[in-house]
């Protein structure tokens, strides 16, 4: 919303800023030899628009029109490579719990934004858990799920790490604050369970990108004590990309990494446009 004067402003009313009733994408866009390209632009889109149903948001607009409309903020930007957040949110016409009477409201702000980089990281099991599937729909991008993130992640760098890794309320290895995880053994790519964490869609291109390049792959639940054992670790997502981990718990993992550092290349090769079988997946500006 904007005032008379112009000045950005949000309604302290909000439903979504009070009880965490929004939706959310995180999306890239790189620097290519043919311009700027927006990474799997419809495929956040879809999730958008499914996270939107998941809480009741009605979006006024349609997966078009916002496609035309993050393309349109892109350029305007005058930025070769950068970060796209959708936002939907409710408005603050109700403070009831039930937010039937709210207005819809949708914010594209881009921005320069490197979360990780090229560093290598040390992560912290974190004695926060996963929210469970019974819980709520942890595979729509609500905004209120991610203070199971910021908690797990804001106590895992007083205790001095980067990051944090949370299991499942079984005990299993979930994800971390806000990356999917993976761990390599003996040639091995194992990454949980879909139906136990948030499946990004970085995590879904390391899949292909493997099942491509015929490293084998499973999904399966991963022992804290495995993935200690781990040869290799490493973390998804659209902020962080592919960042490798050099330690767990104090533990310190290997620094060869021939097959992260292999998705990492992989990756930063194809969201630029040079691995031309990838190329629908790129939205040129």
């Amino acid at each position: 919303m904007k005032n008379h004067t112009g000045e950005k402003t949000c309604d302290i009313s909000s439903h979504t800023l009070n009880y965490g009733s929004g939706v959310f994408e995180g999306i890239r866009f790189y620097d290519t030899e043919r311009g700027v390209a927006i990474f799997r632009l419809e495929d956040h889109l879809e999730r958008f628009f499914y996270s939107a149903k998941a809480i009741n948001l009605k979006i006024a607009q349609t997966k078009e029109e916002l496609k035309k409309e993050v393309i349109r903020l892109v350029k305007k930007s005058g930025l070769k490579e950068g970060y796209i957040r959708p936002i939907g949110f409710f408005g603050g016409e109700s403070m009831d719990l039930n937010p039937k009477k709210c207005s819809s409201n949708v914010s594209i702000p881009i921005k320069e934004w490197q979360y990780f980089g090229d560093k290598k990281i040390k992560a912290l099991i974190s004695p926060y858990r996963r929210l469970a599937p019974n819980m709520t729909n942890i595979h729509a991008k609500i905004t209120g799920h991610y203070f199971n993130s910021s908690m797990p992640n804001t106590h895992a760098q007083k205790e001095g790490f980067d990051e944090a890794i949370l299991l499942d309320l079984r005990g299993y290895v979930a994800e971390a604050a806000s990356e999917n995880i993976f761990m390599v053994k003996n040639g091995q790519v194992l990454t949980p369970k879909k139906k136990y964490i948030f499946a990004g869609l970085t995590r879904d291109t390391i899949l292909k990108i493997a099942k491509d390049n015929k490293i084998k792959t499973k999904e399966e639940d991963i022992t804290k004590r495995r993935l200690l054992g781990a040869n290799e670790v490493f973390l998804t997502g659209t902020a962080a990309e592919i960042t490798e981990i050099s330690q767990i718990n104090g533990k310190i993992l290997s620094e060869k990494n021939p097959i992260t550092k292999f998705f990492k290349k992989t990756y930063k090769d194809l969201v630029r446009g040079e691995i031309k079988k990838y190329n629908n997946w790129l939205t040129y500006v």
